[in-house]
C-alpha cells in the first residue's frame, strides 16, 4: 500500500470524513470504526484528513464553517441516515461549489447507482474503501479516470453512472494501520454513556445467512470470513487502554465465535499477555459450548450478547436463523451456571408474527432470562433477502429511507393483516414486562464478579483506572433496573417506546 502515497506534484486537498448521525439514532455510543481505519490509512498515505462526527454537534456547526475550494468529502452512512445525508451534502455544495463528494457504508454500497442520483454525489465506493478511497482521491486530485479504479460507482456527463469490477478484499488485514478514534469527540461519547467504552473488530464478515442481514453483509465484506492475527488484536487493545483509559471494551465482530480455536486461542493470548480489561462481544448461540464460554470469561469477557431474535421455531426457520429453540435454552442456562451475562437481540414484526408466537417468545424469555435485551422491529434493509421476497410478493410498506431503523418504534415496514404498529410496540411491551427480574439480575452480578478470576482482573484495571469502580457501581446499579437501550445509549429515540402509555402519564403536580 505503501506505493499508492500522493505524489509531490499533486496540488493536495483537504479531505473530510463524515459521520452525519445524531445520539438519537444510534444504538450504542462509539465512534464508527470503519471511517477510523479509513482516517488511519489515508494518514498514513500523508493526505491531510479532518473528521467531523456530527453525533453531538447538534447545529452542525462544523459543515456550516466549511471554508473550502474543491475539498473532498467523504460520507459513511446506513439507510436511516439518508435524510441526514442530503442535507449535508446541500451544505457542502453551497459552502464549496468544487466540492467532490464520495459516499460509502451499507446503504450506499447496495444502492450504489441510487445513491449517486439520489443524493447528488460523485463517486460511490463499495464495501471496504481502504484501497478504494484512497484511489479514488489519487484520481480527484489529479484529473484522471476513476474507471481505472475497482469497487466504485462513479458519474460524468458523458456516460452517466458507471460501475466498476469488484475490487480485491484485504486479505492480510494486519497490513491496516490501527482504526484512528482519537480523531472523533471519545470524551463526548464517554461522557453520554457515563462510562469509558470503544470497540475494536477482529474479524471480517459472517458466515451465518440470516434474511434480514444477507447478502448485505456479503456485499460489504466478501463470502469469506477474514481474521485479524493476535498480535494486531492484542496491539489494537494496548493502544486503546493506553491513550484512552478504557472502563471497558466491546468486540463488535459481526459474530466473534466463528472459528473456536481462533477463538480460544485469543482468550489465551489476552490471558498470557496479562491485558487487564473487561470487555464484550456478540456470537450466535451455535457458536458456544461450556469450554468457549469458561475461556471467554478467564480472558474478561463478561457479557455476550447472542442473537435469539424469536420464540417462535417457524419464525426462526422463516428467517434462515438456522438455530433451534432448544439450543437457544441451552446456551443460556450454560452462561448462567457459569457466570456469564447475556444479552438478547430480539425482533418482532417478522412475516407471520402473531399473538401465538409473541407467546412463544414470551415463554423463551422466562426460561432464558437475559440479563439484558434490545427489542427491535423486523426492518427489511436494501439489499437483503428479506427486503428483496418482500418487494417482489409486494409486502413492503411504502417507507422514507429514513424510518428504516430497526430501533426506533414509529415505523412498520411489513404488510400483514395480523399486526399494524401499534399491535407490535404492545407486543414489546409484553416481552419488557417478561423481563423485569431484579434480584434475578443481582445474582447474576454477583455470580458474573463475585469469583477469584474477576476480582483480581477488577483490582488490576482499578489499580490503572481507579475511576472505573464508581463508574462501575453505577453502572452495575443501573444495570437491575434498566430497559432496552438504557445503558448503551441513554440518549437513543428508540428509549421511548418504553416510557408509559400517554393516558397512565401522570400530570405534574402544581406547586
Amino acid at each position: 500500500m505503501g506505493d499508492e502515497a500522493p505524489k509531490n506534484h499533486l496540488i493536495m486537498k483537504n479531505i473530510y470524513l463524515i459521520w452525519p448521525t445524531d445520539i438519537a439514532k444510534q444504538s450504542a455510543l462509539y465512534p464508527p470504526l470503519g471511517l477510523a481505519s479509513l482516517a488511519a490509512v489515508l494518514r498514513q498515505k500523508g493526505f491531510p484528513v479532518r473528521v467531523f462526527d456530527l453525533s453531538f454537534d447538534r447545529t452542525w456547526a462544523q459543515i456550516h464553517s466549511l471554508n473550502e475550494d474543491g475539498g473532498i468529502y467523504g460520507i459513511s452512512f446506513t439507510s436511516s441516515l439518508h435524510g441526514n445525508v442530503r442535507k449535508c451534502i446541500g451544505i457542502i455544495r453551497a459552502r464549496d461549489p468544487r466540492a467532490k463528494i464520495v459516499l460509502g457504508g451499507p446503504h450506499a454500497s447496495v444502492l450504489p447507482e441510487d445513491s449517486l442520483n439520489d443524493l447528488d454525489a460523485d463517486v460511490v465506493c463499495i464495501g471496504e474503501a481502504e484501497v478504494s478511497f484512497p484511489r479514488v482521491v489519487d484520481a480527484l486530485l489529479q484529473g484522471s479516470d476513476l474507471s481505472a479504479v475497482d469497487g466504485i460507482a462513479f458519474r460524468d456527463r458523458e456516460r452517466g453512472v458507471t460501475i466498476t469490477p469488484d475490487a480485491d478484499k484485504i486479505l492480510d488485514l494486519d497490513s491496516l494501520p490501527l482504526p484512528d478514534q482519537s480523531l472523533f469527540p471519545y470524551e463526548a461519547y464517554f461522557g453520554a454513556k457515563g462510562f469509558r467504552e470503544l470497540s475494536i473488530i477482529t474479524s471480517r464478515g459472517c458466515p451465518n445467512r440470516c434474511t434480514f442481514c444477507q447478502p448485505t453483509l456479503e456485499r460489504m465484506f466478501g463470502r469469506k470470513i477474514r481474521y485479524y492475527g493476535s498480535d494486531y488484536v492484542v496491539r489494537q487493545i494496548r493502544s486503546l487502554q493506553e491513550n484512552f483509559r478504557l472502563d471497558f471494551l466491546v468486540i463488535s465482530d459481526d459474530t466473534f465465535v466463528t472459528n473456536k480455536k481462533r477463538a480460544l486461542e485469543l482468550c489465551r493470548r489476552i490471558v498470557l499477555d496479562k491485558i487487564s480489561i473487561f470487555w464484550r462481544c456478540q456470537t450466535g448461540v451455535n457458536g458456544l459450548d461450556r469450554e468457549l464460554i469458561r475461556g471467554l470469561k478467564k480472558a474478561g469477557c463478561f457479557i455476550v450478547a447472542l442473537g435469539v431474535e424469536s420464540g417462535s421455531q417457524d419464525i426462526l426457520d422463516h428467517l434462515q436463523k438456522s438455530v433451534r429453540v432448544e439450543r437457544i435454552k441451552a446456551v443460556f442456562k450454560m452462561c448462567h451456571e457459569e457466570g456469564m451475562l447475556t444479552h438478547a437481540y430480539l425482533m418482532v414484526g417478522s412475516p407471520g408474527e402473531s399473538a401465538a408466537t409473541i407467546e412463544e417468545t414470551r415463554s423463551l424469555l422466562k426460561e432464558i432470562r437475559p440479563f439484558s435485551s434490545n427489542i427491535c422491529l423486523t426492518t427489511p434493509y436494501p439489499g437483503t433477502s428479506l427486503y428483496d421476497s418482500l418487494k417482489e410478493r409486494n409486502l413492503l410498506e411504502d417507507r422514507a429511507w429514513d424510518d428504516y431503523d430497526h430501533l426506533l418504534s414509529d415505523s412498520i415496514h411489513i404488510k400483514t393483516p395480523d399486526v399494524d404498529l401499534a399491535g407490535l410496540n404492545r407486543f414489546k411491551r409484553t416481552l419488557l414486562r417478561a423481563q423485569k427480574y431484579p434480584l434475578f439480575k443481582l445474582r447474576c452480578l454477583v455470580r458474573a464478579f463475585a469469583n477469584g478470576n474477576s476480582l483480581r482482573r477488577l483490582f488490576r484495571v482499578a489499580r490503572a483506572n481507579p475511576g472505573i469502580v464508581l463508574r462501575g457501581l453505577r453502572l452495575f446499579y443501573k444495570s437491575l433496573f434498566a430497559k432496552g437501550l438504557e445503558l448503551s445509549n441513554p440518549a437513543t429515540r428508540a428509549n421511548a417506546l418504553y416510557a408509559p402509555p400517554a393516558h397512565r402519564v401522570r400530570p405534574p403536580r402544581r406547586k
